[in-house]
Order: C-alpha cells, then sequence, then structure tokens
C-alpha cells in the first residue's frame, strides 16, 4: 500500500486522476490524515455499513414488499463487487444485482448481471434498489421511469443536497426532496431524511 501525507497538492491531485485510477482498479483515499492507493472495494464495506440508510432501504424493502413466490428483489449498482452486503438482509429469495464490470468480488446467494442498467431487458421483481445510483446519471427522470417498471415496490436513495465539492465523481447536485419528486414523477409512500441523504419507497408506483 502506498501512503502519502495529505496536503494542499494532494488534495487537488488525487480525487482528479481517480477516474483513471479507478478503470485499472485503485482508488486514492483519505484515511487518518493521508492518502492511501488502494484497490477501489479494499475496506469498502467495512467503511460503509454502519450508514443509516443502508439499514432503512432494507427496513423498506422488507415491510412494503409483497413477495410472491419466496420473493425477488433487483438491486441496481449496489456495489457487490465492492464487497457491499446488504442485499443479504432483505427478505426475498431471488436477489439480482446489476454492475458495471466487477471490481472483483461476488456474494453468495446473488445474481450479478454485468452492463449498464438502461440497456438491458427489463425483467419484473417484488422489488428494485437503487441506492446511491441517480446522482451519477444525466437522465435521473429516464433512469427512474425505468426502475418503476421493474417492479411494484421501489426503493431508492440519494445525496441530500450534497454540494458539487462534497464529491466532484457525482453529476448531479443540491438535489432535495422537490429534485427527487421531479425525478421520480410522483410523491413518495414514505420518506426518511437520514441527514447526508434521503430514502424513499415508492409502493405501487
Amino acid at each position: 500500500m502506498v501512503l502519502i501525507p495529505n496536503t494542499k497538492e494532494t488534495q487537488v491531485l488525487f480525487p482528479e486522476i481517480n477516474a483513471e485510477l479507478e478503470s485499472r482498479g485503485l482508488r486514492w483515499e483519505l484515511h487518518d490524515g493521508n492518502w492511501h492507493l488502494e484497490t477501489f472495494y479494499e475496506g469498502y464495506w467495512e467503511r460503509r455499513k454502519h450508514l443509516a440508510y443502508y439499514r432503512k432501504a432494507v427496513e423498506f424493502a422488507n415491510t412494503y414488499s409483497t413477495w410472491t413466490d419466496g420473493g425477488s428483489v433487483l438491486d441496481v449498482g449496489g456495489g457487490i463487487g465492492l464487497g457491499c452486503q446488504y442485499l443479504l438482509d432483505v427478505n426475498a429469495d431471488r436477489k439480482v444485482s446489476i454492475e458495471l464490470p466487477s471490481k472483483g468480488l461476488t456474494l453468495d446467494g446473488v445474481e450479478v448481471i454485468e452492463g449498464e442498467f438502461t440497456e438491458i431487458p427489463i425483467q419484473r421483481f417484488d422489488c428494485a434498489l437503487c441506492l446511491q445510483v441517480l446522482e451519477h446519471q444525466d437522465r435521473p427522470r429516464s433512469f427512474c421511469d425505468r426502475l418503476f417498471q421493474c417492479a411494484p415496490c421501489v426503493v431508492i436513495s440519494v445525496p441530500h443536497d450534497w454540494p458539487a465539492s462534497q464529491d466532484p465523481d457525482h453529476v448531479q447536485h443540491g438535489i432535495t426532496e422537490a429534485t427527487l419528486e421531479k425525478w421520480a414523477g410522483r410523491i413518495p409512500t414514505e420518506l426518511v431524511d437520514t441527514g447526508p441523504r434521503l430514502v424513499a419507497i415508492y409502493k405501487n408506483p
């Protein structure tokens, strides 16, 4: 592992080159005041599993979904390849995750389909999850339209009112409840503000 002290120069440099590094499965991450060059998925889930929006999304899925034939859930861009494991807590027998080309990790019991969600033939599930994905989309409204074609129960989370400076990788910034309602084209059945993120459930959208 490469470690470099955090300075004004590195604060600017490393985020700018992350796009190129990610194509090679690497990323600069700031930990304990220093920059570390690590594989993109190294420790990813351990750093994130405590975040409240994961628990709320799973709770929404389990509370509002009507499972048929053991239940099925679709997770769009959920990070299985990065080590995310929250799908294990969803009460569905069939679990499918649509992801960009994998970073190398898999999860027992989860079928991974590699590719762009907007280009893959639509399948029907009991529930669809889309967590922290819309902010990366150039056309979030059409992305939502496609989500609502996949399931009668849809859970969406987005960053809440983050400025562009908070994550340069995002293409959508300053997302509010009104923004999400515009993208979804409907009012959520329930919405929770966890502080950094909004989590919404749409039942029978």
